[in-house]
């Protein structure tokens, strides 16, 4: 037998009239069985032949990897960065309009992401000019740059609970509401309520503003007592209220007086409530569903 005899061959058929030929597996491309000859007369184009065993193979391989890149994207694992720690279930709060999670009617959002929005804002410098110039006291600073120093310790610490000068929020264990503390050397500690998402998204702005007024400004005192929740403070809260929300109250009209100096505070609870159930859209984008 002949060598030529002994090599493998392949069928090559016309894409057009199907009509077979076999041929070498890997024919020279000068080999007239590359090309149907009878309709290569007709179209007045070469037609050139393929092998089908060949492109079925192709086909094959190419589902194959295409399923393999599927069960990688499926079973990969979220990169590890700086930012990794954010992702934390215990910062995505899911809130509800009904105090019962089978009302169908959840917004969730990420309440550490919330507070990097606050500390970065631009608004602070405007809303402690505000303050000054209304209360006509001397500023300590003007150090707004106290909000982004305390995000980068947050940042650094990841939230951890001992971390003083930075952000530490957790979540309530029972209906006791949100509550918190906040200072310029203390930083932020709060608690969020899972059913009340816009009595979390104030205490976090309130215990913010505490950072930022006693590092620029310090409490005020009246009548020779100590009073964090001046008329300074919550002007720079409120002016806040008004760049995140839309929030137009003066702390007077807001019910302050002195010894009530955390009338504002509860009075923009209420006020951004009855925004939410209105489907505000700029409270919506806070709260992370503005397509309701």
């Amino acid at each position: 037998m002949s060598v030529a005899a002994k090599q493998k061959r392949k069928r090559w058929s016309c894409p057009m009239c199907s009509v077979g030929v076999l041929g070498p597996i890997r024919p020279r491309k000068d080999n007239a069985i590359r090309y149907c000859l009878p309709c290569t007369e007709k179209t007045g184009k070469l037609t050139e032949r393929v092998c089908l065993s060949d492109l079925a193979k192709k086909e094959r391989k190419q589902e194959a990897k295409n399923i393999s890149k599927d069960n990688r994207k499926k079973s990969s694992k979220p990169r590890n960065t700086k930012r990794s720690w954010l992702r934390d279930e215990r910062y995505i709060y899911t809130y509800y309009l009904k105090a019962t999670p089978m009302s169908n009617d959840g917004d969730e959002f990420n309440i550490m992401e919330v507070a990097e929005k606050m500390c970065k804002s631009q608004q602070w410098n405007k809303a402690l000019s505000l303050a000054a110039e209304k209360t006509k006291r001397s500023k300590t600073s003007y150090r707004t740059s106290c909000l982004v120093n305390l995000w980068d310790s947050t940042m650094q610490t990841k939230g951890s609970r001992g971390a003083l000068g930075a952000i530490r929020i957790s979540r309530a264990s029972s209906l006791r509401g949100s509550g918190g503390l906040g200072g310029n050397y203390y930083g932020v500690s709060m608690t969020g309520d899972p059913f009340d998402p816009c009595g979390t998204l104030v205490t976090l702005l309130h215990e913010i503003t505490h950072v930022i007024h006693m590092e620029c400004m310090g409490a005020g005192v009246i009548n020779g007592k100590r009073r964090p929740h001046d008329m300074a403070f919550n002007l720079i809260m409120s002016r806040m209220a008004k760049a995140f929300w839309g929030y137009d109250f003066h702390p007077y009209e807001a019910g302050y007086s002195v010894g009530t100096g955390y009338a504002p505070t509860r009075h923009l609870e209420s006020w951004l409530r009855e925004q939410r159930k209105s489907k505000n859209i700029r409270i919506l984008r806070w709260l992370g569903c503005t397509n309701k």
